[in-house]
């Protein structure tokens, strides 16, 4: 018997698990195929996109009887928890504000974050205890900037150079880390604590000989123990911090674990990391390889993320990947391409209802001559080639393929701002 019924947009519940749309998922402002129900504001976007949707009741949190189109509750008063399984496989956020209103205030705290990491580096180098509740403090913004938009933080992470520093690298993996934590449903003080662990949990790394961080090929045996070091030092400086905290500490203490066992220091695997944990894991790996290392160049955001996700259930928790590849977006900001027109442009934006048409910045013709200044192009709109052909995404690029100057992008997308 089939457990697929198509419902009005008009009779959604929350609980219900939509499995289908009635147009294409790459049309709608839905990330992923098939997800539960969990809010009136998922209901609302449901109804501002849908006439009808398709619902799974065998997949539904509560219980259902779908007949004709007509629900009917069988089950009011009983309910049962959602588990992390219900809350990753698909989570709408809502954004409470466009892209360009929030940049400012991410630059802000980001700013913020980036003074707080250079105090942070002096209190270890000078033996003094992190002052945890201070360094939080600073982090609040960055949170609220994730809630209002994530795209305008997103931007000033991706939107340059991309060389690896340990503060580029603290403030990138806050972000992530809280932007998927905020993704899942993570609230208040545990996602604050998510950002702040998500900042601090390669400071260990300020006890390695910085020779051996910046040396230009990969580690021997012997270097990759001493590095490997990091962890327990990472650990001692967070124990010693004034209001240690727990969440924190685990996320020091694991984030180089891997979902299969084969990670370090404990080889745990699956669910037995702790999830704060499987956060940082996937996290630290995407920033490792979207930065300019001294041993290695940097892959563009999309093969990142294509990588990220070949490498779940092996190396990473898999719904988890997924709320990563949500964060950045099918085509993340800061991804090199190639148009239809044979122009060379980055993602710069997204849109969120037409996730395949994202704006751009066109930084080489169709003759791969640099422009004098980068044009922005929004895809949404469907603009024409010279030959009157709709304007769309050819292909991605691999970072390093074209010399792409990133300078001026973030003047030219916001000067009419």
């Amino acid at each position: 018997m089939a457990t697929e019924h198509k419902v009005k947009s008009i009779e959604v519940t929350i609980g219900m698990f939509v499995a289908g749309l009635d147009r294409p998922w790459v049309e709608s402002p839905f990330a992923f195929q098939g997800f539960t129900i969990k809010s009136q504001s998922d209901i609302d976007l449901i109804q501002r996109t849908c006439d009808f949707v398709y619902v799974d009741v065998d997949k539904s949190a509560y219980p259902t009887a779908i007949t004709d189109g007509a629900v009917h509750d069988v089950s009011k008063n009983k309910k049962r928890e959602l588990t992390l399984d219900d809350i990753t496989h698909h989570n709408t956020v809502s954004e409470r504000s466009p892209t360009h209103e929030e940049f400012k205030r991410a630059l802000l705290a980001y700013n913020a974050l980036e003074r707080t990491f250079t105090h942070v580096v002096k209190d270890i180098q000078k033996g003094n205890k992190l002052k945890l509740p201070l360094i939080s403090k600073t982090v609040i913004p960055l949170i609220t900037s994730i809630r209002q938009n994530p795209d305008a933080m997103l931007q000033i992470l991706m939107l340059d150079s991309r060389q690896a520093t340990l503060a580029s690298d603290a403030i990138t993996t806050a972000f992530l880390s809280a932007a998927i934590g905020h993704r899942i449903g993570v609230k208040n003080k545990q996602l604050l604590q998510l950002a702040v662990g998500g900042l601090l949990y390669d400071v260990g790394k300020l006890a390695l000989p910085k020779e051996l961080l910046d040396q230009p090929r990969k580690f021997t045996p012997a270097e990759y123990k001493v590095v490997k070091s990091h962890v327990s030092s990472g650990v001692d400086i967070i124990k010693a911090a004034i209001d240690s905290q727990p969440a924190i500490l685990t996320m020091v203490q694991h984030h180089h674990e891997r979902f299969n066992g084969s990670g370090y220091p404990s080889g745990m695997s699956n669910q037995d990391i702790p999830v704060f944990a499987r956060i940082a894991s996937i996290v630290d790996c995407f920033n490792a390889i979207t930065s300019h290392r001294p041993h290695a160049q940097a892959m563009s955001p999309y093969h990142a993320s294509l990588k990220i996700y070949e490498w779940r259930e092996v190396d990473f928790d898999p719904q988890l990947v997924e709320q990563l590849i949500q964060v950045v977006g099918v085509y993340p900001i800061g991804t090199p391409i190639e148009l239809s027109n044979g122009e060379i442009a980055v993602v710069v934006a997204h849109n969120k209802s037409q996730r395949l048409r994202p704006v751009v910045a066109v930084l080489l013709n169709s003759d791969k001559k640099k422009l004098k200044k980068p044009r922005i192009l929004d895809l949404g709109i469907k603009p024409s080639a010279s030959d009157g052909a709709v304007i769309s995404i050819k292909t991605t690029i691999e970072s390093g393929v074209y010399e792409l100057n990133m300078k001026g992008i973030l003047d030219s997308l916001y000067e009419d701002k």
